[in-house]
């Protein structure tokens, strides 16, 4: 089947047009669709540092030869980073908990923070 010039010409055109509009959409749904993840962190960098009470928890914290609890003090650090920070949503799944004598760290799935902790470990 022989097509005439034109035609050729015209489905050219058509085959090019379609390929620069593609890629000026693509462009475009990209932009329009992409998460600025510096500003999520930006957001996230505000959580205060729980104020364990020590009167209230004490008792719990402490094993009877006077170490440090892992299981008591990991619930309740967290329980107690969750009642002073609000931004800690109840959705927000932990990731991460990690310790040892001198900090802790904490990742949840939109937060990551760390800080340092003094304990006496007689």
């Amino acid at each position: 089947m022989k097509w005439s010039k034109n035609i050729k010409l015209f489905i050219m055109f058509v085959l090019i047009a379609s390929c620069i509009l593609s890629t000026i959409a693509s462009i475009y749904f990209s932009n329009i669709f992409s998460l600025d993840k510096n500003n999520l962190l930006k957001q996230s960098i505000k959580i205060n540092k729980p104020v364990i009470d020590s009167k209230k928890y004490l008792n719990k914290l402490l094993t009877p030869d006077n170490k440090l609890n892992i299981t008591q003090f990991k619930t309740i650090f967290l329980k107690e980073l969750k009642k002073q920070n609000k931004d800690l949503l109840t959705l927000d799944e932990l990731i991460i908990f990690q310790h040892d004598n001198t900090s802790v760290s904490v990742a949840y799935q939109n937060y990551k923070w760390s800080y340092k902790i003094v304990y006496n470990n007689k």
